[in-house]
């Protein structure tokens, strides 16, 4: 699959904001936050997508996978500088769709998908 430049730039430019934030000198609120704190706010984001989908809100929908995929950043922000797993090394980013592709892969009536 070729790599999509605006994408690649995209998650860069998203990892740096969360970088800042989190930052010694960034928002006091945004270091305090460890991933209990932060749960609840990912589960409303989760259900803004959904409720999107329910809606068939297709530009809202969009908006909040981006909010997602924020909150999908800063989890794997709040394990910086931890060696539990780097964001380009292996986070999420690194396993999406491993499940899918195994749920697939099980499915005999399914093509193989790498």
């Amino acid at each position: 699959m070729p790599t999509d430049t605006a994408t690649d730039s995209g998650v860069t430019r998203l990892l740096t904001i969360m970088a800042r934030l989190r930052a010694t000198d960034g928002c006091p609120w945004d270091r305090e936050q460890d991933f209990a704190s932060i749960a609840p706010h990912t589960l409303e984001v989760a259900h803004e997508v959904a409720d999107a989908i329910a809606r068939a809100d297709w530009a809202g929908l969009k908006d909040e996978l981006g909010d997602l995929l924020f909150q999908v950043a800063y989890n794997a922000q709040m394990t910086a500088p931890s060696p539990v797993w780097a964001f380009a090394a292996q986070s999420p980013m690194s396993v999406l769709g491993q499940g899918t592709c195994r749920h697939l892969a099980s499915d005999p009536g399914t093509a193989a998908v790498a």
